[in-house]
This record gives C-alpha cells, structure tokens and sequence, in this order.
C-alpha cells in the first residue's frame, strides 16, 4: 500500500466503537498491515490534556468553548499522527471524529 487509509468508527456511547476498532486492528494485522489507532479528543500529549480539562469541565464550557477544544485536540492529532501515518501509507483507524463533533458541539 503506497497511499494510507483513513476508517473512522462513529456512533454514540456504549455502541461498540472500541470493540470494533479492536477486531479491525486484528484483521488488519492479520493482512500484514500495522494500524494507527487513535481516538477524539486525544492521541497526543496535548490533545490527551484537552481531552481530561474536557471531560472535568463538561458542565461549565460552552458548546462554543467545547468546540475550540476539540478543534486544537484534532489539528494537534492530524498534524502529528494522522498526516504523518496516511503519508507513509498507514492505515489509520479512529474511534470518532467530525462527525462526533457535529453531533456534540
């Protein structure tokens, strides 16, 4: 595979996003490829940082505020996980993304 992949796994809490991205990960192994997985907000030190003031804060940020949040946490993400991995031809696999994001911001 010379150009990478990007799955993205949405949906709400407890629908098995997780345990589906697991199973992907094997497959994809088993086809002689090494995933990327990474989830939203998080994957790097500073997004996993947005990530916990996010989850502590829920009740007092703004759905504006939110948003910021998770935009620094993804472009922080893509700029040094995703784009680097889809670049060298990686899968990468990614429990949520904008989708999540229109749908909770």
């Amino acid at each position: 595979m010379t150009q990478g992949f990007f799955v993205v796994l949405e949906g709400p809490e407890g629908a098995g996003k997780t345990t589906l991205a697991a199973a992907l990960t094997e497959r994809f192994r088993a086809a002689g490829h090494e995933p990327v997985r990474v989830r939203e907000p998080g994957g790097t030190p500073a997004a996993e940082e947005l990530r916990k003031i996010l989850l502590q804060s829920a009740d007092h940020l703004t759905g504006e505020q939110e948003l910021l949040f998770m935009s620094a946490a993804r472009a922080d993400l893509v700029a040094r996980v995703i784009r680097p991995a889809l670049l060298s031809g990686r899968i990468v696999l990614s429990d949520r993304f904008d989708l999540s994001t229109m749908a909770y911001q």
